[in-house]
C-alpha cells in the first residue's frame, strides 16, 4: 500500500493539472477517478513505470468521456431565463484565462490532447500515441495540426484590437 500512497503523493497534482489542461470541468475528480481505477489494477502491473502511463491514459480517456457527456447534457438543457446571474465562480474562471489558455481551449479535443501531452508532459511519440490510443503517425498529425491551429489563434488574438 505504501507504493500506491507514494505514487498518489507524487502524481496526483500532475494528473490534476493534466486534466485541467485537457479542459476538464472537474479536474480533481478526474484525477481521483484515475487513481481509483489504478488501485483496482495495481496487482496486475508488473512494472511500476506502467502505473504512470496507465494514469495518464486514464485521465485522457476520462476527459474525453466527460466532454462527450457534457455535450449531451448541453443539448438537452433548458434555456436559462434572462434573470439568471452568473455565479461568482463562473465570473472568476472567465476572467482568469490568458490568451494562450483560451486559444488552447478553443482547439479540438484531440489537438489539445496532443499538445498538452507532448509539451506539458514531454512525452515521446510512442508514449504520446499510447496515451491517445492512436498510431504514432496519427499522433504526430494531431500534434502538427494542433500547433498550426494554436499558432493561428494566437496570431489572430495579437492582431485583434
Amino acid at each position: 500500500m505504501d507504493g500506491y500512497r507514494g505514487l498518489f503523493d507524487a502524481h496526483f497534482r500532475g494528473m490534476t493539472a493534466l486534466a485541467t489542461l485537457l479542459g476538464a470541468d472537474d479536474p480533481e475528480n478526474i484525477a481521483q477517478e484515475a487513481f481509483v481505477r489504478l488501485h483496482g489494477r495495481m496487482h496486475r502491473l508488473r512494472d511500476p513505470e506502467a502505473a504512470r502511463a496507465y494514469l495518464r491514459t486514464t485521465v485522457v480517456n476520462l476527459c474525453r468521456s466527460r466532454a462527450r457527456h457534457l455535450t449531451v447534457v448541453d443539448k438537452h438543457r433548458e434555456p436559462v431565463s434572462r434573470g439568471t446571474v452568473p455565479s461568482a465562480e463562473d465570473e472568476v474562471l472567465a476572467a482568469d484565462t490568458s490568451a494562450t489558455a483560451a486559444a488552447l481551449q478553443a482547439l479540438s479535443p484531440r489537438h489539445r490532447e496532443a499538445l498538452v501531452l507532448r509539451y506539458w508532459l514531454d512525452l515521446s511519440d510512442a508514449d504520446l500515441a499510447a496515451s491517445m490510443g492512436v498510431s504514432a503517425g496519427t499522433a504526430r498529425t494531431h500534434l502538427s495540426r494542433g500547433l498550426a491551429a494554436l499558432r493561428a489563434a494566437l496570431t489572430e488574438a495579437r492582431e485583434a484590437p
